[in-house]
């Protein structure tokens, strides 16, 4: 699956409009937390995925270290950091496309671990009066049933929205043996999974990414 090929017009200037932010947590035990954080940006100039993805690595809000909860996605929040790694070190070329089979694949396995986070057998809404992925977003929250963290059914349905409404996904490379920072050690201890989602018309591109503190 290689990357769009779409020519660029010389003369536009591509750029990236924030349109949206979520941050959807779960906890498992008392200050442990896995999350989900979402940022949509509306693509406007025309480019290839390859610049798209330049541009949203350039973004103040890829500035973050997720080792605590985004206070604001338009600020770069840890300038040097990206999740556990160096932010420098990332470039479009460390993303590579993959399947929505494959991207869900992973989503499911790191959701539903064994010993973690038990599935909830939600399935996506199909009627036209079916919530937003905004609604979604907003009415994912942490749920407890005897002590133990439970995913909210609307998260299954957050995950297949960010999919379905994607055409081209890319996956970040684990790059923990040549980026990793001085203590990114302590991001995503039980995965680090960041998911570049690009739709059909290449208006728009969304990152998620899951992980823990």
């Amino acid at each position: 699956m290689p990357f769009n090929v779409k020519r660029q017009d010389p003369q536009s200037k591509l750029s990236l409009r924030f349109l949206h932010s979520s941050l959807t947590m779960v906890e498992l035990h008392p200050g442990d937390f896995d999350w989900i954080d979402v940022l949509r940006y509306a693509v406007e100039g025309s480019g290839t995925d390859h610049e798209i993805l330049r541009k949203l690595i350039d973004v103040p809000g890829y500035s973050h270290s997720y080792a605590a909860p985004r206070m604001n996605p338009l600020l770069a929040e840890s300038p040097e950091y990206h999740g556990p790694y160096w932010r420098s070190a990332i470039t479009e070329s460390s993303y590579k496309p993959i399947t929505h089979r494959v991207a869900r694949r992973e989503l499911d396995t790191w959701i539903y671990a064994p010993g973690s986070l038990r599935a909830s057998g939600a399935e996506a809404p199909t009627d036209p009066d079916a919530p937003s992925l905004e609604q979604a977003i907003a009415a994912s929250c942490r749920a407890y049933e005897n002590n133990v963290g439970r995913v909210n059914p609307d998260i299954s349905v957050l995950l297949d929205r960010v999919l379905a409404e994607s055409h081209r996904l890319y996956r970040l490379d684990d790059l923990r043996a040549s980026a990793e920072h001085d203590w990114g050690w302590a991001v995503g201890s039980g995965g680090f999974i960041e998911i570049a989602a690009v739709s059909e018309h290449s208006d728009e591109v969304t990152l998620l990414v899951a992980s823990d503190d």
